[in-house]
């Protein structure tokens, strides 16, 4: 009896034997095999650029819907809070680099108005969208913020940006994109135009910002002073509380730049 047992036993190892080999030559034989995750992280790196140095992962991931306007809970004029990370509490920075395009949005927003004006502007151009951020965020509070901007604007010591620029030599036209400070460009900005005055010559500069009700000030002069090589071109800015409906007078503004073709 107890030899019956040990050649059923015998014979059903090697039945397991069999079907494991048999699977796994399977899946050794199959050409599809591992080229779904390729595909997928090829597909991510698209809309990244392929010269960045940091982590490529941690870019791919980008999850902003950047056609989705940015809740600014309505924050605006002088006293608007933020949400201490210059609009990036809860999502990563707007990072969206392509190969072929001409023209790149480059932007500082505090509490998402003058981002909502950049979303704008990449749905009528299609332009590539890099958000800069500082390595140390303005705080929440605005006087906080007038104080600390203040600072920085009397010393010339603007702050460090965070970003890292990409190659900006694919294009020919930059947007760039602030709030306005004291009458004139957001100190990241000047920090931007400061670092990267040589990858700018010969470059058009299309300022666009928001402000809270006294226009656009020295910004355009100020931008002209850091940018001597650059081609100025009309600015646009809107008052914050008006930028969130603002398309009509951004596509009008294209045209005039002759980025869109007038009816």
């Amino acid at each position: 009896m107890l030899k019956k047992y040990a050649i059923a036993l015998s014979v059903l190892l090697l039945v397991i034997l069999a079907a494991c080999t048999g699977t796994n030559e399977k899946e050794n034989n199959n050409p599809s095999a591992g080229e779904d995750s390729a595909n997928s992280a090829d597909s991510d790196d698209a809309t990244v650029d392929s010269d960045n140095s940091v982590d490529d992962s941690s870019e791919s991931e980008d999850t902003v819907d950047f056609s989705e306007p940015t809740d600014n809970d309505n924050n605006y004029g002088r006293g608007a809070i933020s949400d201490g990370a210059d609009t990036n509490a809860d999502e990563e920075p707007v990072r969206i680099l392509t190969e072929d395009a001409s023209s790149i949005i480059i932007y500082f927003s505090r509490g998402g108005n003058t981002e909502n004006v950049a979303q704008q502007i990449e749905s009528f151009t299609g332009a590539d969208v890099l958000e800069l951020q500082v390595e140390n965020p303005y705080p929440s509070d605005y006087e906080e913020t007038v104080d600390r901007a203040d600072k920085e604007r009397e010393s010339g010591n603007f702050p460090a940006l965070a970003t890292q620029i990409p190659d900006l030599g694919q294009y020919d036209m930059v947007f760039l994109g602030h709030p306005i400070w004291s009458m004139t460009i957001a100190n990241p900005i000047a920090r931007f135009l400061e670092d990267n005055k040589e990858e700018l010559s010969g470059k058009s500069i299309a300022a666009f910002s928001t402000n809270a009700g006294y226009g656009y000030g020295s910004s355009v002069d100020r931008i002209s002073e850091l940018s001597p090589n650059s081609t100025i071109l009309e600015n646009y800015t809107v008052e914050d509380e008006d930028a969130m409906n603002s398309q009509d007078d951004v596509e009008a503004w294209l045209k005039r730049l002759g980025v869109l073709e007038a009816e």
